[in-house]
């Protein structure tokens, strides 16, 4: 550091321009950096700005889709009960054959 501080105290005294030219572009250095960091918050803002509207996009969209289903299976429900309630037999069936094939699955255990 010390070393640094030597080399341009020897810049300031020994050649003006040369001093002034690296301050000029030291200046120029730190407003680009500026504006650059300025961009890159805009540009990093518009593309969270962007992301949170796609994500509301498909929240929508995920309950709409939610909605068609649950309308899809009550309807498919409704049917069904009336379907068991004309012919109950199938069902029975049913419900005895998985209490079977449970109590069997058990028994092996």
């Amino acid at each position: 550091m010390a070393h640094s501080h030597t080399r341009l105290r020897t810049l300031r005294q020994g050649g003006s321009d040369t001093y002034r030219d690296l301050q000029h572009r030291l200046e120029s250095l730190s407003a680009d950096l500026a504006r650059l960091s300025g961009d890159a918050a805009t540009h990093g803002h518009h593309a969270l700005d962007e992301v949170g509207h796609h994500a509301g996009e498909l929240l929508d969209d995920a309950v709409k889709q939610g909605r068609v289903a649950a309308a899809r299976f009550s309807r498919q429900m409704v049917s069904t009960g009336k379907a068991v309630q004309r012919d109950p037999v199938p069902v029975l069936v049913a419900i005895g054959t998985l209490v079977l094939v449970s109590s069997l699955l058990m028994r092996r255990r």
